[in-house]
């Protein structure tokens, strides 16, 4: 693991001193507080710390993984998926190199110390024996969490507990937004016909892209863990076709698949 400490131009939403926080979109980067050549971006997915603060601009500290032979780029996990800093090759700018990873295992011995017993009725191992094997801890759900009751104050008596709505109950027709005036958002959920759907009548591709949500991943999390082998196909995200489309296409499992509009493009693996 590296750490690099950089000079980027923050606006308010990074102005709290000391604190981890992320950048709200992507960020140039400068040499010093009064340089005018951008040397790189901060991107959006890792936590910064902001060390100190000179005019519009802010001194940060990001902390990430780096190729050793290439000081270029930091990543948020290793193996180069998720781009935290990217740089120019003439940046001026060095990385400085941990010795190794430093796993915060704080919160972790706190958790082992109030003697968690796992799903399997075993206690927690060690940190080191559990960052070793790189496996998730089984935990079965507590009473409260099976007892867990929406609303429950609200269903018991919703006089005495009412919601935070004018009413003080469920609203599916919202007065407030119906004085809105929004043409795109009514006083009560209906479907309005997306720029780019499947049913349009003049498509501008062949096929429609769906992303639900990872089944094994929150978001981009989790995707460093031992359960992106559960479904990465040659550590690249699969991508699923209806096997008609496949064979017309002559696309068979295992191959590398170019998806592509106007606007872009991204390969996957099927």
């Amino acid at each position: 693991m590296r750490k690099l400490a950089i000079v980027c131009g923050v606006l308010c939403a990074m102005a709290t001193l000391h604190a981890a926080q992320y950048a709200t979109e992507v960020k140039n980067l400068y040499v010093d507080s009064k340089d005018l050549k951008v040397v790189g971006k901060l991107l959006p997915t890792t936590e910064v710390q902001v060390i100190k603060k000179e005019n519009a601009r802010a001194l940060l500290a990001v902390q990430g993984y780096a190729d050793a032979n290439l000081n270029l780029a930091v990543y948020f996990v290793p193996g180069k998926r998720i781009l935290s800093v990217g740089l120019i090759k003439d940046s001026g700018i060095a990385l400085k190199k941990q010795s190794s990873v430093q796993a915060d295992g704080k919160t972790y011995q706190n958790a082992q110390k109030a003697s968690m017993v796992m799903a399997d009725g075993n206690l927690m191992p060690d940190f080191q024996t559990f960052w070793s094997a790189n496996r998730p801890l089984v935990f079965d759900a507590t009473l409260e969490r099976l007892d867990f009751v929406r609303y429950a104050d609200f269903r018991e008596d919703p006089i005495l507990n009412p919601l935070g709505t004018p009413s003080g109950r469920i609203e599916i027709y919202s007065e407030v937004i119906e004085k809105m005036n929004y043409k795109d958002c009514k006083a009560f959920p209906q479907w309005f016909e997306p720029a780019e759907w499947k049913g349009m009548k003049d498509k501008p591709a062949e096929f429609a892209l769906l992303s639900p949500h990872p089944s094994l991943r929150l978001h981009s999390q989790l995707a460093n863990t031992r359960l992106r082998d559960e479904y990465a196909v040659v550590n690249r995200e699969p991508i699923w076709i209806n096997p008609a489309d496949a064979k017309a296409k002559d696309i068979q499992n295992g191959d590398l698949v170019r998806v592509f509009n106007k606007r872009g493009q991204i390969i996957f693996f099927h």
